[in-house]
């Protein structure tokens, strides 16, 4: 073998491995993402429906087993101090009702949100169709059209699932 070849090869071994070090540390990173989102922290956060969905079940003060399907996220920081069962109906109170307010302030960000961002996304294509011909606008109209329909659709199977296809064969 000669000294080049040897070169390249040592070469090449170095690209892969850097290559396995990023992909491992880009996997790594978005792992960890996954997992601080899910509440691996040691901190829970539950949807305050799920709570009231379980009260209605009957649950016992203190009892914090999910529904089929939901994942537990662990118990809160509080629980961790040794409380009584009288602490954890209080505790289950006021984590019930902040909870509550989460949520009251989470729709309404959402819906300022959605509004303000409706508005930005038509004032740019207002803007965008004044620099453009007769013949360009209807050419921008239907593409925006197309795009809207699609987006509606994505966001349609996002909820319900996609629609099955019908084969006429």
């Amino acid at each position: 073998m000669t000294l080049e070849r040897k070169a390249r090869t040592r070469l090449t071994t170095a690209l892969v491995l850097l290559l396995v070090l990023g992909a491992g540390g880009v996997l790594g990173a978005a792992l960890d993402r996954q997992l601080v989102a899910k509440g691996a922290t040691g901190v829970e956060f539950r949807h305050p429906d799920l709570e009231a969905d379980a009260d209605r079940r009957g649950r016992e003060p203190g009892d914090r087993s999910r529904g089929e399907g939901m994942e537990r996220r662990g118990p809160l920081l509080v629980e961790q101090v040794g409380l009584s069962e009288l602490q954890k109906t209080q505790v289950d109170s006021v984590v019930t009702y902040y909870r509550r307010q989460m949520r009251t302030l989470h729709d309404e960000f959402n819906e300022d949100y959605m509004a303000r961002s409706r508005e930005l996304v038509q004032n740019t294509r207002n803007d965008l169709r004044s620099l453009l011909t007769s013949e360009q606008r209807a050419a921008y109209d239907s593409l925006l059209v197309e795009s809207d329909t699609r987006w509606s659709q994505r966001r349609d199977d996002s909820i319900s699932g996609p629609r099955e296809r019908r084969d006429d064969h």
